[in-house]
């Protein structure tokens, strides 16, 4: 559990870590009078993988709560990884290359971001229901014991 937990915290750090730097193209886009939509999207990159970094953190530190056998919480790793590197480079490219990837069409970049997205997404839903099946299950093993 402890590994997982630091594995967690690790990956969490670097996504905090490149949502500081976007702080930084952030701050040049509303000075440089980039275009508003450059502004939100630089905007959307600093700040959703600043919480995003913290997200993983918090997760990190509640894992040992959890009742989670080792596969559930290879999954859970696992999935929680990939979720935060997803957003990570669909929140970076779509700020980089002006897009925004709500749909799987237009050009390449775009189509980098849509895949991104989807795939964080589906890693998110993953990495929470596995949290929430071992959470319901530390509810039943506390209220027996």
């Amino acid at each position: 559990m402890k590994r997982a937990q630091l594995q967690i915290l690790l990956h969490g750090l670097v996504v905090l870590l490149v949502g500081l730097l976007c702080g930084v193209p952030y701050g040049r886009a509303i000075t440089h009078d980039w275009g508003e939509e450059a502004v939100r999207a630089w905007r959307v990159a600093h700040f959703g993988l600043v919480v995003g970094g913290i997200w993983l953190m918090v997760v990190a530190g509640v894992c040992h709560l959890l009742v989670l056998t080792a596969r559930s919480l290879a999954l859970l790793v696992y999935s929680v990884v990939t979720s935060a590197y997803g957003f990570t480079i669909a929140l970076v490219v779509a700020a980089i290359g002006g897009v925004r990837g709500l749909e799987p069409a237009g050009p390449a970049l775009n189509v980098i971001v849509f895949l991104a997205n989807s795939v964080a997404s589906l890693a998110s839903l993953v990495w929470v229901g596995v949290m929430f099946i071992g959470t319901l299950v530390a509810l039943r093993q506390a209220r027996t014991s």
